[in-house]
C-alpha cells in the first residue's frame, strides 16, 4: 500500500487540525534532537524546527517542523519510524569519536582522523566523527600555511602563529569534548569549514 504520511493531498488527514498533546510535542522534540546529535540536520535547522515544534497546537503545524525526519501516518497522532534514522549511538562509539579528535594532536595532524574513517563502517557515527576531525585538521592546516606565508612576508613576528596554535589547541579539545557527549562535534563551526565533513542525510541514499 502507498505510504501516505504528511497528508497525502487526495487523502487528506481529517486528524491534522487536531490539537497536539504534551506526549506528542515530547516526541517531535525527542526526533529533532537525535537528528540534530547525529548530523542529519545542522544547528540552523534544528533551531527552526524546534521553535515550530514547541509552539505548534495542531498535528498539521508539529508535523510541519518534522518534514523530511519523520513519518507521522497513524490517525490516532501517533510518530512512525522516522524517515532519516538517527544514529544509534553508544558509549563505545562517543568515546571513539572523542579520541579521533584527539589524535588530531599527534603529527601529521590528519592522519589518525584518515586512519579512523578508512577502517571504520561507511555511515557509522565513527564515521561521521572522522570525517568532521579530518576536516577540521585540514582547514587548521589550510590556515596554518596561511599564517605562516603572511608572516613571513610582513614580518611581523610569531605572535599571530601563537594565537592561532592556542585556537587550533582549543577547538580541536571543544570538538572532542562535544564528540564524547555523542553531539555533532562540528555543528557550530560548519560553515566555516572550506573542507566540507560528511553528513549523515548525504548517505542515506548511498547505503
Amino acid at each position: 500500500m502507498e505510504d501516505m504520511s504528511f497528508s497525502d493531498p487526495a487523502f487528506p488527514d481529517p486528524t491534522l487540525g487536531n490539537q497536539v498533546t504534551d506526549v506528542q510535542r515530547d516526541r517531535a522534540v525527542e526526533y529533532l534532537s537525535n537528528a540534530y546529535a547525529s548530523g542529519a540536520i545542522d544547528a540552523d535547522t534544528f533551531e527552526d524546527r524546534m521553535a515550530t515544534a514547541l509552539t505548534s497546537s495542531t498535528r498539521a503545524e508539529l508535523n510541519s517542523s518534522l518534514r523530511g525526519i519523520a513519518r507521522v501516518a497513524t490517525p490516532a497522532g501517533q510518530f512512525a519510524a522516522p524517515v532519516v534514522r538517527p544514529q544509534v549511538v553508544n558509549n563505545v562509539e562517543n568515546i571513539g569519536a572523542g579520541f579521533t579528535h584527539l589524535s588530531g594532536f599527534i603529527f601529521p595532524f590528519f592522519l589518525g582522523p584518515v586512519i579512523v574513517k578508512a577502517v571504520a563502517r561507511p555511515g557509522s557515527r565513527l564515521w561521521l566523527e572522522a570525517g568532521r576531525a579530518l576536516s577540521f585538521q585540514l582547514t587548521a592546516i589550510t590556515t596554518a600555511l596561511v599564517l605562516g606565508t603572511v608572516v613571513a612576508v610582513l614580518n611581523i613576528g610569531g605572535p599571530l602563529l601563537f594565537l592561532g596554535v592556542i585556537g587550533w589547541l582549543i577547538t580541536t579539545t571543544l570538538l572532542a569534548v562535544r564528540a564524547f557527549q555523542g553531539l555533532n562535534s562540528t555543528a557550530a563551526i560548519e560553515k566555516l569549514l572550506p573542507f566540507k565533513p560528511p553528513r549523515e542525510d548525504r548517505q542515506i541514499g548511498r547505503r
